[in-house]
């Protein structure tokens, strides 16, 4: 379905007399719902905007109810007093617009989204709204129903995320204590010693990819770097990571995991196919952002990729393509005669 179609289904008959403003309104309820699919972090002040150009207002925006607001972006310009006013005066009745003048001499119009306990869609302009000015509200509600709507359901999945990452995480450390246990029954240095402590290091860097929790991304990637280092510097084999992004960087649990396993799979190939037993060599991984996306570069000095074969249906390289292809991202793979990574991941 087209983000036009779609429009017209939230919205109903688009019916005015006036075939440009007709055309005008579709075109800025496809314009929302396509910055709502892209930036969905900032789907409602960009509802704002566009009730301000639809309903000719001086200002406008969705009111949240405190409990459904995620950051700063979603709170309203409303003051306390008069979103508490807007809210009795609309009750519990979702969908009905109602309008009245304010005691600034401004005004006002409003509807409760979808759960009326979740909040409502104002506008507001010195002069008083017609019908054809009062319709976007109800588009607009429907809209910010629908993204909370789906922001709980979010948020359901990442609960059931969160806890299923923190046991995988436990069930590998418990392995990599018992690993560590079995090791120290042998003489240090030993094959079978040597042996173990390289299969607790690789299970530990594994641990580490799945312990998504507040640390910066780079301090993360860092110690996976460690723990996969601890497992390969026999070979002579180093990992080394330079990260030029910022400490504060926000980036979601989501999008952090999944670029945990992305690189943890090209720098894990790298060493699988760059390097023949004996060979020495690095794997340089380099951390950097142009504002809305993450970049990341992973390069090795050892063998050339075999460029006609590429990877395999299914391989861990084509479903982590097919995983960050899932998040607007993108793993473009070394053109010829390069062994260069690179990992694109869109911030928001």
């Amino acid at each position: 379905m087209s983000e036009t179609t779609t429009v017209r289904a939230i919205c109903g008959e688009l019916s005015t007399s006036d075939e440009r403003r007709r055309h005008a309104r579709v075109d800025a309820l496809t314009s929302l719902f396509q910055r709502c699919q892209n930036d969905p972090d900032h789907s409602i002040p960009a509802m704002g905007e566009t009730l301000v150009r639809l309903c000719h207002a001086e200002a406008a925006g969705v009111a949240l109810a405190p409990s459904r607001r995620r950051d700063a972006s979603d709170t309203s310009i409303l003051d306390d007093d008069t979103a508490a006013t807007i809210s009795e005066r609309l009750g519990a009745e979702p969908g009905i617009v109602r309008w009245y003048s304010g005691r600034d001499g401004q005004y006002y119009a409003a509807t409760s989204l979808a759960r009326c306990q979740d909040g409502f869609v104002w506008a507001r302009r010195a002069r008083r709204f017609d019908r054809g000015q009062l319709m976007p509200l109800r588009w607009v509600g429907r809209f910010a129903s629908m993204i909370l709507a789906f922001r709980r359901r979010q948020d359901q999945v990442d609960l059931l995320l969160d806890e299923s990452r923190h046991r995988s995480a436990n069930d590998l450390q418990l392995v990599t204590s018992l690993l560590n246990a079995q090791a120290r029954q042998y003489r240090a240095g030993s094959a079978a010693h040597q042996a173990l402590s390289t299969a607790s290091d690789c299970i530990h860097s594994l641990a580490v990819t799945r312990r998504v929790g507040d640390a910066a991304l780079a301090d993360m990637l860092r110690s996976f770097a460690d723990g996969l280092s601890a497992q390969v510097a026999h070979r002579g084999i180093a990992i080394d990571i330079v990260s030029t992004i910022p400490p504060d960087l926000a980036l979601s649990k989501q999008r952090r995991s999944l670029l945990m396993i992305a690189v943890n799979e090209c720098v894990t190939n790298a060493i699988k196919h760059g390097f023949a037993d004996g060979d020495q060599g690095a794997v340089h991984v380099r951390l950097r952002d142009d504002t809305t996306r993450l970049i990341v570069e992973i390069e090795d000095d050892g063998m050339p990729m075999n460029h006609a074969a590429g990877p395999r249906a299914k391989s861990g390289l084509d479903l982590i393509g097919r995983i960050l292809a899932g998040a607007r991202g993108r793993l473009s793979l070394p053109p010829e005669g390069s062994k260069l990574f690179r990992i694109e991941l869109p911030i928001r």
